[in-house]
C-alpha cells in the first residue's frame, strides 16, 4: 500500500504536470462547486497542486521527452511530505524490505549471482519508499551503501511501474548519501565491467539457444533429462535482455556512450571483442529466439505432464524386469553364459524388484520424498556393482546400468510438475 501510493503520486507528476491538474481542479470546482460535494477540496489542493517542476525540453536522443516512459527528476521528496506516512512505519517497511526476500523468488533464480534480478522488485519499491524519509537518502551513508551493495552493485536503470523506469545515477544525484553510496559502484570501469560481461552473457546464450533450437533436440527424453540445463539458460536469457534493454535508456551521456556502443558492420552476434558492440538487432534475435524457446519447453513440459504417470509406469515395469531377469540369471539354468547358482543375489535381486514394484506414483507422497525413494534404489544398484560376481560380468553391469536409468528417468519425470509451465 506505502508503494502503491507513492507511484501514484509519481505517476500523477510525471503523466499529468502541476497547472493541468490545478486547472482540472478548478474546472471542477467551477461546474460542481454549488450543488457538488466540495469538502475536501482543500485537502485536495493541497496534493494536486503545482510542485514548479516541468518536463525537460530537451529533444536529444538521451533526453526524456523522447521516451516517454522514462521518470525525470521531480522532487518527490516534497511532493510526498505534503501527506507523510508515519516515519517508524516507514523505517519499519525499509528495514523488511533491506532484510527480507519478501516475495520468496529464491526458487526462480537460485544463482547467488542473480541476487539482484531476484530482488529487483523489492528494489523499485525501496527507491519510491525512501522519498517518503528522505533524511536516509541525505544523510544515512552506512544504510545506503547497504542498500546499493544489496540491490544496485550492476544496475544503476530500474523499472518502476507498468514500463516507466529511472536512472539512478540523476535521480539520487540531489541526495548526498545516496549519490555518495552510488559513485562507488558506478565508476566508468565498472560499467564498462558491466557492459561488457552482458555483451559476452548474450553472445553465450544465443549460442545455447541456436544449439537448443536445432530441429529434433527438445525430445521428451532431452528435456526431462536436461530440464535444469534448459531452465538455466533461459534464466540467463532473461536476464541479459533484461539488463540491455534497461540500460540502453540511461540519461547519463558517459554511461550511454559505454552502453550503446556501436559498430561499423552488423553482425549476427555481439561483437567480443574491441568495444564490445552489441546492437538492437542483437538484441531483437535473443528476445525471439528466447521466446520460441520457451514456447516450445513449455509445450513439452505439458505433454510431460500429461504422460507423467505413463512414463512412469512405463519406466517402473522395465526397471522391475530386468531384476527380475536378473534373479533368474543368477539360478544359473536358464541362461546362454552358464554362472553358477547364487541364492544370496538371487534373493536381493528379487526383493530389489518387490522395492521398485512398490514405487507408488499414485500414493500421494510429495514428489522428494519418492526421489528420495529411487535415489536409496539407485544406490543400492550401484553398491552391489561393486560385488565381484557381478563386477565380472558385463551382461549384469549393462543391465544395471539400464536400470538404473529407468529409476533416474522416474525421479525425473515425477519432479515436473504444473509451476514449472
Amino acid at each position: 500500500a506505502v508503494w502503491l501510493y507513492g507511484v501514484m503520486l509519481i505517476l500523477m507528476e510525471r503523466l499529468l504536470p502541476g497547472p493541468v491538474r490545478e486547472r482540472i481542479i478548478i474546472a471542477y470546482f467551477r461546474l460542481f462547486g454549488r450543488d457538488g460535494d466540495i469538502s475536501r477540496i482543500d485537502v485536495i489542493c493541497k496534493l494536486c497542486k503545482s510542485t514548479n517542476i516541468s518536463p525537460p525540453a530537451s529533444t536529444s536522443t538521451t533526453s526524456f521527452s523522447s521516451q516517454r516512459s522514462h521518470k525525470y527528476p521531480m522532487d518527490e521528496d516534497k511532493l510526498f511530505s505534503r501527506y507523510p506516512l508515519p516515519v517508524d512505519l516507514i523505517r519499519n517497511v525499509v528495514g523488511c524490505l533491506i532484510s527480507d526476500d519478501i516475495y520468496q523468488q529464491s526458487s526462480a533464480f537460485p544463482n547467488i549471482d542473480h541476487r539482484s534480478i531476484r530482488l529487483s522488485r523489492q528494489a523499485s519499491m525501496l527507491y519510491v519508499i525512501l522519498f517518503f524519509d528522505p533524511i536516509v537518502l541525505r544523510e544515512e551513508s552506512a544504510k545506503l551503501r547497504e542498500i546499493v551493495d544489496k540491490y544496485f552493485h550492476d544496475n544503476w536503470v530500474i523499472h518502476i511501474y507498468a514500463g516507466m523506469t529511472a536512472d539512478l545515477s540523476l535521480e539520487w544525484n540531489r541526495f548526498p548519501a545516496a549519490r555518495s553510496a552510488l559513485n562507488n559502484v558506478l565508476q566508468v570501469d565498472n560499467v564498462k565491467k558491466m557492459h561488457i560481461n552482458n555483451a559476452k552473457l548474450i553472445g553465450q546464450c544465443m549460442a545455447e539457444l541456436r544449439a537448443y533450437l536445432t530441429m529434433g533436440i527438445l525430445t521428451d527424453s532431452f528435456v526431462l533429462d536436461n530440464r535444469h540445463d534448459l531452465l538455466n539458460t533461459l534464466r540467463r536469457c532473461n536476464i541479459a535482455v533484461r539488463w540491455r534493454v534497461l540500460h540502453r535508456r540511461t540519461t547519463n551521456a558517459k554511461y550511454y556512450s559505454i552502453v550503446c556502443a556501436t559498430m561499423e558492420k552488423v553482425s549476427t552476434d555481439p561483437k567480443l571483442e574491441g568495444d564490445f558492440a552489441v546492437n538492437d538487432t542483437h538484441v531483437v534475435s535473443l528476445i525471439l529466439l528466447t521466446s520460441q524457446l520457451e514456447m516450445q519447453l513449455k509445450d513439452s513440459f505439458r505433454d510431460l505432464i500429461q504422460k507423467k504417470e505413463s512414463i512412469w509406469i512405463s519406466c517402473r515395469t522395465q526397471a522391475c524386469d530386468m531384476m527380475t531377469d536378473l534373479a533368474e540369471y543368477f539360478k544359473g539354468d536358464q541362461t546362454l553364459a552358464r554362472v553358477s547358482r547364487h541364492d544370496g543375489l538371487i534373493q536381493w535381486f528379487g526383493s530389489m524388484a518387490g522395492e521398485i514394484r512398490d514405487l507408488a506414483y499414485e500414493s500421494g507422497d510429495h514428489f522428494t520424498v519418492t526421489g528420495r525413494k529411487i535415489q536409496l534404489c539407485v544406490q543400492a544398484l550401484e553398491e552391489v556393482e561393486q560385488y565381484d560376481l557381478v563386477d565380472r560380468d558385463v551382461q549384469v553391469k549393462a543391465f544395471l546400468q539400464d536400470a538404473r536409468g529407468m529409476l533416474l528417468h522416474m525421479a525425473r519425470a515425477v519432479g515436473i510438475n504444473e509451476d514449472i509451465c
